[in-house]
């Protein structure tokens, strides 16, 4: 039987390090159940989460190299680095553990995610009748990503290092489609979700505020809900400190 309102996240085992800073993180403000996604967990980090949450393993996708266009892998290549495969394939995989969410209202939080109050505002907007919610990408990133052709001309990008959702809800199932199949078109699984929104545009979708998913790129920010230190440089734990 699914519970009513939970929290979901996970890693692989490069991102273990982040499991006990997400945690106190989140703990001091919350005490919504915690389901852990194991993307490729060492036993040790595995069994870290089993003592504080629910844990179940990610679906597979199988994304040989090969399935992707030599242009495509060069374009991505050249934006993302070479070190884009490994990452992609875990990111890809986020939607279908998504479909498998033990809660019938999710809150994905990405643990580069400091989590600074309580998240009860996100389940707030879940209950207005949304289906999913994100952040849009910053208009320079928009720009940037259909000239390059990881998004269509009409479509938007999301970030989803913050993604609010009803799990029983179609626009989840759609969007799990296309990354099954046409996953050699998506860089990621934002851009999978591009075309799903695109396709369905009907979704009871609302934009999700800055403040629900800041960037410490953008400076300190005293009313953020969450500070997501996306990118490698921002996940030093040195700089990390200086955002409280």
């Amino acid at each position: 039987m699914m519970q009513q309102e939970g929290i979901l996240t996970g890693c692989d085992k490069n991102h273990e390090w982040l499991l006990q800073w997400w945690w106190e993180n989140y703990l001091e403000h919350n005490s919504y159940p915690v389901a852990f996604v194991d993307f490729g967990m060492s036993e040790s980090g595995l069994a870290w989460c089993k003592e504080r949450g629910i844990c179940f393993q990610a679906p597979y996708i199988q994304l040989p190299r090969k399935e992707v266009s030599p242009e495509r892998k060069k374009l991505w290549e050249e934006h993302y680095g070479k070190g884009i495969w490994q990452h992609r394939e875990v990111c890809l995989r986020k939607p279908l553990a998504f479909a498998r969410s033990p809660f019938s209202s999710t809150i994905w939080i990405d643990l580069d995610c400091r989590v600074r109050n309580s998240v009860a505002p996100l389940f707030q907007i879940l209950s207005l009748g949304v289906h999913i919610s994100m952040m849009k990408e910053r208009e320079k990133v928009q720009e940037t990503h259909r000239k390059k052709g990881f998004l269509h001309p009409d479509e938007i990008n999301f970030n989803s290092g913050v993604v609010l959702f009803q799990t029983h809800q179609s626009i989840l199932r759609h969007w799990v489609q296309e990354i099954h199949e046409r996953s050699e078109e998506f860089v990621f699984d934002q851009h999978g979700f591009s075309r799903a929104y695109r396709l369905h545009p009907n979704t009871p979708f609302m934009d999700l505020l800055e403040i629900y998913n800041w960037s410490p790129w953008d400076g300190p920010n005293p009313h953020a809900l969450i500070y997501h230190f996306h990118g490698g440089y921002m996940k030093d734990p040195a700089m990390m400190s200086l955002f409280p």
